[in-house]
């Protein structure tokens, strides 16, 4: 996730939708006093001197001492907390004050859910020796296999994001934030965690079975942007 506050802006980064790549993408923008969250190494990679800054407090600065998700058991030794790269819109509210979430910009990136479920099927299995089949993972007990970008951007059920970007039609999204911005947009858009899924027709991996479990998992978000399998 990203807070600017040089260009009064904060995305929200949703999981499976090239959230890494706009991350790459908009730390170019951003100054030194500004929010940026870590990416994975070969990931940082592509943003230079972009990189993250500004999103951890050491535990005596904890400005919500008790309230906060704290990343000590990744970082054995470290005692810090802070911001976190997919991290919901309520806490993230909660953390910059009213002040700031109420006057900032804030965008975010949804993706077809059935398309979403195969993506995130490819990444979570990427590193095994035998991959399951898509519906032995979809039936995992792993709570993983499911996603919560809704509640990415959104509070209460109820979207607060003043814009989402469709990943379907992600040039003429970024052309409105870049826009909205005043922002120049670059010549390309960077990629990021990508080669990890050969094929594209996502409908191929699904049964009606799982088909209905997608449709179900993601209503909120099937409804809200008119997805269809």
């Amino acid at each position: 996730m990203i807070v600017s506050h040089r260009h009064r802006f904060i995305f929200l980064k949703t999981y499976k939708t090239a959230g890494s790549s706009m991350e790459v993408l908009f730390s170019r923008y951003c100054g030194p006093q500004d929010i940026v969250t870590p990416l994975m190494p070969e990931d940082e990679a592509l943003r230079s001197d972009h990189g993250p800054r500004n999103y951890k407090w050491p535990w005596w600065q904890w400005p919500l001492r008790g309230k906060i998700k704290s990343l000590k058991g990744k970082n054995p030794g470290v005692r810090w907390t802070g911001y976190y790269a997919h991290m919901p819109a309520r806490p993230m509210r909660r953390y910059l004050g009213r002040q700031i979430w109420d006057s900032y910009f804030k965008f975010s990136i949804e993706r077809n859910p059935w398309d979403r479920q195969v993506s995130i099927y490819f990444w979570r299995t990427r590193n095994l020796a035998e991959r399951p089949s898509f519906t032995e993972y979809m039936h995992s007990e792993d709570r993983r296999v499911r996603l919560r970008n809704f509640d990415i951007y959104s509070i209460d059920n109820r979207i607060v994001a003043d814009d989402v970007i469709l990943y379907h039609d992600m040039q003429a999204g970024l052309d409105r934030i870049f826009d909205r911005l005043g922002l120049e947009p670059p010549d390309a858009i960077p990629g990021a965690k990508t080669g990890h899924r050969a094929e594209r027709d996502y409908r191929q991996h699904f049964t009606d079975e799982t088909r209905e479990m997608v449709a179900k998992w993601y209503k909120r978000e099937i409804e809200a942007f008119g997805f269809e399998f």
